[in-house]
């Protein structure tokens, strides 16, 4: 199983950048296809929050957006997530939203993180984060 940062789902929706936006798009279609992607209601969120404010995209075609994602979310917020974030953050020394988005791979047993947010090549207890970018 392979965890999306939000970073990949705004690249995979925005062709901002065409390298990224190719790479990202088509990372989203193998592991849809294979259901093999995961991504928690944080990256969710995340993601509906950047397409309101770097868009002029509708409501409805942002939900439409999600709804693509819809198979991919496995994780909802718990207060045990928030725990285990916190001791990633203390361990590690990762800003709190990232610790959250690694406790989030770590409890659905993801081994990779995409993400270009994070340290290439990092490893935080069993979860190797890959920046698909460089």
């Amino acid at each position: 199983m392979v965890f999306l940062d939000t970073n990949v789902l705004v690249y995979a929706a925005l062709n901002q950048d065409p390298h990224k936006h190719a790479k990202a798009a088509q990372i989203v279609r193998d592991l849809l296809a294979s259901d093999s992607g995961a991504i928690s209601a944080q990256v969710v969120n995340e993601f509906t929050n950047t397409m309101f404010k770097k868009t002029t995209r509708s409501p409805e075609n942002i939900r439409a957006l999600n709804d693509i994602f819809r198979p991919m979310l496995r994780l909802d917020m718990t207060a045990g997530l928030v725990d285990s974030a916190i001791s990633l953050k203390q361990r590690y020394g990762l800003q709190y939203y990232d610790s959250l988005i690694v406790a989030a791979a770590q409890c659905l047993n993801c081994d990779v993180l995409y993400s270009e947010d994070m340290s290439d090549g990092a490893v935080y207890d069993g979860v190797k984060v890959i920046n698909p970018f460089t």
